[in-house]
């Protein structure tokens, strides 16, 4: 009876190198770096998840076979009693019906260890395969954690760009300001000299009837306007080189914060990384079990199948000692309350004689009754 376990493929979230970002921009770096964690935070998740999946199925698997392998040591227990009156009674009449039965009670656990063997085995595909799954996103999110370091690099370069250019615009302001109190300076000298030549005009335009205006005797308006003029500039000037060391102070500002948001995300990447390595422990661990428990079935599976096939010894069990011990492993993985017990495990040796006689008698096996 195989237990049917899920083996549906799993889709992989990350989505590390798909997204272009324009150089220098440091809000796409964050948001790259803020895409990147998210899509390792779910991952993540669903990782615990398909962990947690694996070991209940395993579980599940464990308790199905239990009742299949209890019967079996049963029977087990039943042939070395028989395969002991089988040794003792070389001559006798009911020496083939021993025979027989030892072959039809050695069929039935074949097909038994069988069954469990297809189950199993189709737990441990499953499993190989979510194994190899976060293998892949484990490394990924290793490029991940990379990238974002790649990108904290990045980013501290444009930081020191922008500090740069901040620098420079300081330098810029304050040039601009001693530009602009020079041309302070020089309005209010011509200020003065025009208030203060108001009364001279007073005067001259007396004496000259009006022609001194006309003529802008002394030049006295030009170097006003020229003055004003100047102020003008460098008043705009200045006010320019406020508004762009505004903006390069705001740069730094900004590029200070993202670049502490994006930092702040490589701690918990690493937790990430590290949940990973813990969550492909668990899973190998659960791996390694299924494999155990599949290979000993496999290997009974094809010990009492030998015995009704004529075949040479085994390589993985070929005497009596090798299959009580695969037998007590299995017990002990599947949980049995019943044990093995009798010859198996106190003379194994005393059964390797007769379990050969069996394998290479040419006695039919007798009716077979199913343990499952």
């Amino acid at each position: 009876m195989a237990v049917a376990l899920s083996s549906a493929p799993r889709q992989s979230l990350m989505v590390a190198g798909s997204i272009q970002v324009p150089v220098g921009s440091l809000q796409s770096l964050r948001a790259e770096a803020e895409q990147l964690h998210a899509n390792v935070s779910d991952l993540g998740s669903k990782t615990a998840q398909v962990v947690a999946s694996v070991a209940a199925e395993y579980t599940t698997l464990i308790n199905t076979l239990r009742p299949m392998g209890e019967k079996a040591i049963t029977r087990i227990i039943q042939l070395g009693d028989e395969i002991e009156k089988l040794a003792a009674d070389q001559n006798s009449t009911q020496h083939d019906a021993l025979i027989a039965d030892c072959k039809a009670g050695s069929i039935a656990l074949h097909n038994a260890f069988d069954d469990a063997y297809n189950s199993a085995k189709s737990a441990l595909d499953a499993a190989t395969k979510e194994a190899t799954e976060i293998v892949y996103d484990e490394s990924q999110t290793e490029t991940d954690e990379t990238r974002v370091k790649q990108i904290i690099a990045l980013a501290t370069v444009i930081l020191a760009s922008n500090k740069s250019n901040l620098q420079f615009q300081q330098d810029r302001v304050n040039t601009e300001s001693q530009a602009e109190q020079t041309a302070t300076n020089a309005r209010n000298d011509a200020e003065s000299k025009l208030k203060n030549a108001k009364n001279v005009r007073i005067v001259r335009d007396v004496f000259t009837l009006g022609l001194g205006e006309a003529g802008d005797w002394g030049s006295l308006n030009k170097e006003m306007s020229d003055a004003e003029s100047a102020l003008r500039t460098a008043d705009n000037n200045l006010e320019q080189a406020q508004k762009d060391y505004a903006a390069a102070q705001s740069a730094v500002t900004s590029a200070l914060a993202d670049i502490a948001a994006i930092t702040a995300l490589l701690p918990d990447l690493q937790r990430l990384g590290a949940i990973f390595q813990t969550e492909r422990a668990q899973l190998e661990q659960t791996r390694a079990k299924l494999n155990d428990f599949t290979n000993t079935c496999l290997d009974l599976a094809n010990y009492f199948g030998s015995l009704d096939a004529q075949s040479a010894p085994l390589e993985y069990i070929h005497n009596a000692a090798g299959l009580a011990s695969a037998v007590v492993s299995l017990q002990n993985t599947l949980g049995c309350n019943t044990k093995l017990s009798g010859p198996f495990l106190t003379a194994p040796s005393s059964l390797d004689g007769p379990l050969e006689q069996i394998a290479k008698s040419t006695v039919p096996a007798g009716p077979v009754t199913s343990l499952m």
